[in-house]
């Protein structure tokens, strides 16, 4: 598997953007599929850096995965938040 994450952090020490990929190949791969990924990532600049470009998870996929013929079987919007106050504390 392939695991690539960035953050970009502000000067008051607050998350920016962050954002990130895991790609794994299905048992049964070869060689080719395999050397492929690798090439494919190995050109990909950091993840940080397609952060500051604007890139979206989307488009690191579509680096990553270029020559393949993936199938999006689904899609969720992940976020991070906090379901406390004051009461509850």
């Amino acid at each position: 598997p392939v695991c690539a994450l960035g953050v970009l952090g502000n000067k008051d020490v607050s998350v920016q953007c962050a954002g990130g990929f895991i790609v794994q190949l299905l048992p049964g791969a070869g060689d080719e599929e395999i050397d492929h990924l690798e090439k494919n990532i190995k050109a990909m600049p950091a993840v940080t850096s397609m952060l500051a470009e604007g890139k979206s998870v989307q488009d690191m996929l579509d680096m990553a995965l270029d020559g393949f013929a993936p199938d999006m079987l689904d899609t969720e919007q992940v976020e991070s938040r906090c379901f406390c106050w004051e009461d509850r504390v």
